[in-house]
Order: structure tokens, then sequence, then C-alpha cells
């Protein structure tokens, strides 16, 4: 018999059409043995509410708890992961439409190579303000192996959340959870709890999952929040993998893969209390973060740690971190509205200076 996959997926009044869908696509899937856990975060929607305990009497193959107050999503796929007694464990997002064969193929591949401890797969987007001709585009992250594994050290470069299929035993091996202190970017925080542990993570490159795009998403309304939880685990990975490195270099090495404006980074972490406890490094090593030196030394540094050490392939470490160095210079230029990080370590220095006033004027 195959073994059984347990299916978790959290609710907080997601709108009923949405979440019919999600669920209808759990349980048509060509692959039989799911137990399907779902938890309600104290969502007050009456429609979501009738919803939920119709389906839980339908079928026998869902188990649904209730959260006696909101918990937020972190801890509430804690809650989900205790109740989940599946030798793999697929996350799923109430606003999503899984492929049909997508745990089959997601249980294959698992099967495959016993030392996978979380797969993903690409994605397909749809939904408000995509345009018809990209409804069906395939969200893709980085497919080489170690070029994951180099921006996972700065960024979420893994697959997507709702597409990730975990193997239980590894989790309970290692102690590894979703970070409660991490409320957004939970992910990316567990992914790197598993390459901590040194599990291995793949990417299934076909579509599992229809990933809707709404204005109600997490990723939409918090997107400064989001990034700033990425700081934070990046900048334990980056004290954990990179010994050598000072305090502010560490703190450098963290920011430099965010997307938004470095004002409105800090701006976002002084405004929230929650921020501020788990994003202070930030704020402490402010005028190191604004100085590119900073930011110059620790990557020579980890560049010949990594040398030495033979922990990560040379040409493409210096590749990524150089383009990533020539973002951010680019980024500070442009908000600060003069040239920033005008140094040797600038790769074209003469084409550098020439975008960033071309990006002043038309600021």
């Amino acid at each position: 018999m195959n073994d059984k996959v347990s299916v978790l997926m959290c609710v907080y009044n997601t709108p009923k059409s949405y979440l019919d869908e999600a669920v209808k696509s759990i349980l048509d899937q060509t692959y039989r043995n799911i137990e399907f856990v779902i938890v309600d975060d104290a969502s007050d929607d009456e429609d979501v509410l009738r919803y939920l305990e119709r389906i839980e009497r339908s079928y026998e193959t869902i188990k649904l708890t209730r959260n006696e107050k909101n918990l937020g999503l972190t801890r509430s796929l804690n809650a989900g992961l205790g109740l989940c007694s599946g030798k793999y464990i697929a996350r799923m997002d109430s606003d999503d439409i899984a492929m049909p064969d997508r745990i089959q193929k997601q249980v294959d591949y698992m099967e495959s190579d016993p030392d996978i401890a979380l797969t993903g797969g690409k994605i397909y987007i749809f939904g408000e303000g995509m345009a018809a001709d990209h409804a069906n585009a395939i969200y893709d992250r980085c497919d080489d192996p170690e070029i994951y594994r180099i921006r996972s050290l700065i960024e979420n470069s893994g697959p997507a959340h709702p597409t990730f299929m975990f193997r239980s035993a590894f989790l309970h091996d290692n102690g590894i959870k979703y970070r409660e202190d991490i409320l957004k970017a939970q992910d990316y925080g567990i992914m790197v709890d598993i390459l901590k542990s040194g599990g291995k993570i793949c990417k299934i490159k076909e579509p599992l999952l229809k990933y809707r795009v709404h204005s109600g998403q997490i990723t939409r309304q918090y997107e400064t929040e989001q990034m700033a939880y990425q700081a934070r685990v990046s900048y334990d990975y980056i004290r954990n993998v990179f010994p050598n490195l000072t305090d502010a270099e560490c703190a450098a090495m963290s920011v430099l893969g965010s997307i938004v404006r470095w004002r409105e980074l800090v701006d976002t972490i002084r405004s929230k209390d929650a921020l501020k406890d788990t994003c202070g490094y930030i704020l402490y090593n402010h005028d190191a973060l604004e100085t590119p030196d900073t930011y110059v030394s620790a990557i020579k540094k980890i560049i010949a740690y990594s040398g030495e050490k033979q922990l990560y392939d040379e040409k493409k470490l210096e590749q990524e971190f150089r383009y990533e160095w020539w973002k951010r210079a680019l980024s500070m230029s442009t908000e600060k509205k003069r040239v920033w990080g005008m140094c040797p370590y600038t790769i074209l220095s003469h084409r550098f200076v020439k975008m960033v006033k071309k990006q002043i004027q038309n600021v």
C-alpha cells in the first residue's frame, strides 16, 4: 500500500470560493492515501465556518482543528505539524489549486532518493492583475542546486512554499519545525534549518500548483516585513556558516538580497515592536550598513573562507555575490540620489556611474 501523505493547510477567513477550489484539488488527487490536516486559525467568517464544518462531516480523510484565538500562520503551521502522521507532509495554501497528480509526482521523487528532506516544484500564476497572456506563466526560481545553495545564504530562492513536501522523519530526527520568531518568510526559515542540518532540498521541474495572486495575500500586504524577517533568517545562517565575519558584516550580507528600499526597511523595523525584537541587529548596525566597505569586506571574507573550507563553488560564489553587490550599490545610489559604492569591487565602474546618473534622473 502507498505510504500515507499528510497535506497541511491553514485557513483564516479565506474567501469560500477560493477555499472550495483548494480543498477539492486535494480531495481529487490521483494519489489516494492522504490525510488532510486543516488548521482553522480562529476564522470569524460564517461562510468559511459552515464550509469547514460540512467538509469535516463529509470526508473521513479530513482532520480539522481550530485555534481558540488567532495565532498567525507560523504557530498554526506548527500546530498542524503536530497532527500530521504521514511519511511525507505536503504544504497547501487555502487559496491555491493543486495539480491532480501533484502528490503522486512528489512522492515518486522523494522515494527515488532517501536523502531528500524537502522537495517543491514549479507553479502556474493566475489571478488579479495578471494579463491574459501571462495567466499561465510558470513561476520559477533557481534550478542550479549550487546556485540555490549560494543564494540561500542571503535570500529565499527555493521553491514556492505551497509546493513543499517534507520527509517527516528528517524533521522529527532534527527537531525542525517553523521558527516562531519568524512571523513571515516562514518557508525560508525552515529551508535554512533543513540546510543547516545537512538536508537535501530539490525541485521538480514541472508545475505542481496553480498559485493564485490576489490582494489579500500576506506576501502582497506585508512585503517589507517579509523582507525584514528574511534578513533575520539570513543573518543567523551567515553567522552559522561564516564565523570569520563580524556582526556588522553578517548584518550587511543579510540585507544584500533584499528587494525593498533600505530606508523603507529600516523605518518598518523601527515602527513595529516584534520586528525591533527580531531584527534589532539591523538598527544596531545601521551606520555600518550605509557604508559600502562593510559589504565588500564581508564578500571578500566569505569567498576566502569558502575557498579554504571548500564550502561552495568558487566561481559561482563570486559571480553571485558580485551581482548582488552591484544591485545593492545601484539601489542605494538611486535612493540616496548620489553615487554610492564606487570602489574597485564594482565591475565596470565607469558604466556603473553612468547607469546611476540615469537612474537618479528618472527618480
